[in-house]
């Protein structure tokens, strides 16, 4: 029925909402209204941060695999060990933050092969392991000698444009390129930083 109407008008839809938020709580607070939370709470469903589903990570991590594998038309294998490593970490940027460290293992293993030195440093620090030997940290990010030069140019990318916030001029302008350059090596790494 129509705010103000009197007949009903007859519609098939259905409405998905999601939030980080307790909007049980929000309301009683009156940070978010009580009309709207009562038209949407029909059937609420919780679903876990990723740090209390530990038992999703390895099929959540096969899944990206695959899927990385899939579009680079490459097959990549995970050691055990980074199974271990990504189960001990707490994922405060949930399923996202798997997602971009899978991918990142993915675009910088030289044998198709994800190992434990593909982490970063915060996910292995995290999880009480120690680093690998020889490692050199560079911005925050473990990049063992052993990989290339090709390894060392991505993260620096990626570091560029994470302290510009994505502004690729700034970015540009930290890294000592052209614009022109970064871009032809974001598209190089397929780095799209929106």
């Amino acid at each position: 029925v129509r705010i103000g109407g009197k007949y009903p008008k007859p519609i098939d839809v259905r409405i998905i909402a999601a939030t980080n938020k307790d909007l049980r709580e929000a309301v009683e607070d009156k940070t978010f209204r009580d009309d709207l939370y009562y038209r949407l709470n029909v059937l609420a469903i919780r679903i876990p941060p990723l740090r209390e589903r530990g038992n999703d990570i390895r099929e959540l991590t096969d899944y990206f695999i695959k899927g990385f594998s899939s579009s680079k038309g490459i097959t990549y294998s995970v050691d055990p060990r980074v199974y271990d490593i990504l189960m001990r970490y707490t994922w405060p940027g949930n399923i996202r933050e798997l997602e971009n460290t899978v991918e990142r293992a993915v675009n910088i293993t030289e044998n198709n092969e994800i190992l434990p030195e593909h982490l970063p440093a915060h996910i292995l620090q995290g999880t009480g392991i120690p680093n690998i030997n020889g490692e050199i940290v560079l911005d925050h990010e473990a990049v063992s000698p052993t990989l290339n030069l090709e390894t060392t140019e991505y993260n620096l990318v990626l570091s560029g444009l994470e302290k510009s916030q994505g502004n690729v001029k700034k970015a540009a302008e930290l890294l000592g390129i052209s614009r022109r350059t970064l871009y032809r090596k974001m598209e190089k790494y397929n780095i799209d930083y929106n």
